[in-house]
């Protein structure tokens, strides 16, 4: 039995470790879109994309399309995994839908397995006992948005997620989220300068003890400019403090260079205080739009090699109209 219990501790501390904070369901933190990892993690002002549920419901509410719709890709924290058997696969589908002008309706799955060594329980002569342990991770998320005028947005949005860690059993979360997006217009009509605020990750969780719901509050701003119509210049900050599980802070600051909204060019920095210094990152991320209705994205996170996250990348494709 001594084998069996250093096999399922030994399982049960990797898949703890992978979230990088005490409670499992701070890997929301991490569910944001590839354009805003590209911009050092600025994501509650970021602006209206497939992912915006993950990021911001109310900055939907500003958007004149019709609908957008995404898929993303990630191994990650990829460092964890290094030399193992499989990498950390992370995957979001998320998508919003226009009612009329001022109505919209967000929705979005995510998904997380653990990578790793393969893990079994094994008896005390050391012989397999069932099928492979997998842990897994996915969440619900759904928004509504409010344009009150042209200028702001509002939103309101519930999560529900479960854990399961192979051998214990389920741990659920079920929490809300509330955004708001103000608009400031300059005069020559192609300057602006979002100003957001969010409150995400407060709720219950049930099951498993011991896990906790993050609790995340942040402020944010970006500035927007056209020049000559084909040059979009973005730059912006966001500060988020993460309150229940984890006491700490999360600042990043990042920019983007568009092309006539065909290639566009994006770099950050992310810093994280005190609950885990490891998820501070550099980040370079790069886009292009096919045809006004396909845009592709990646986004590569460069971080010190002790960093549970280097050589860790994203990618995304979305369709909007």
């Amino acid at each position: 039995m001594k084998s069996l219990r250093y096999l399922l501790c030994l399982a049960a501390l990797l898949g703890v470790s992978y979230s990088g904070a005490q409670g499992i369901f701070s890997i929301e933190e991490q569910f944001r879109s590839v354009q805003s990892t590209g911009l050092g993690g600025v994501s509650n002002v970021n602006g209206a994309n497939a992912f915006s549920v993950y990021e911001n419901s109310s900055s939907a509410a500003l958007s004149e399309k019709k609908f957008e719709l995404g898929l993303q890709y990630s191994p990650w924290a990829k460092n964890l995994t290094k030399g193992m058997d499989r990498d950390n696969l992370m995957m979001n589908a998320a998508g919003y839908y226009s009612i009329n002008d001022n109505n919209k309706i967000l929705a979005g799955f995510s998904y997380y397995a653990p990578g790793g060594n393969k893990m079994y329980m094994v008896d005390e002569n050391g012989n397999i006992l069932g099928d492979e342990i997998r842990t897994k991770y996915f969440s619900f998320n759904i928004g509504y948005a409010y344009r009150i005028n042209n200028n702001l947005g509002v939103s309101a949005g519930v999560s529900y997620a479960n854990w399961n860690d192979g051998f214990n059993g389920n741990s659920n979360m079920v929490a809300f989220d509330l955004g708001v997006t103000d608009r400031i217009m300059f005069k020559s009509g192609n300057r602006f300068i979002d100003i957001a605020f969010r409150m995400n990750g407060w709720g219950i969780t049930t099951g498993l003890e011991g896990y906790k719901t993050p609790g995340f509050v942040s402020i944010g701003g970006m500035y927007n400019s056209r020049l000559a119509e084909k040059h979009l210049v973005r730059v912006g900050s966001m500060l988020e403090y993460r309150c229940l599980d984890e006491t700490g802070f999360r600042a990043s600051f990042g920019g983007e260079y568009g092309f006539n909204d065909i290639l566009f060019l994006r770099a950050g920095y992310n810093f994280v205080n005190d609950y885990n210094k490891q998820n501070g990152f550099t980040s370079l991320g790069v886009g292009t739009r096919i045809l006004d209705k396909v845009q592709i994205d990646f986004a590569y996170l460069m971080a010190n090699k002790e960093s549970q996250l280097k050589n860790t990348y994203m990618i995304g494709a979305s369709i909007l109209f």
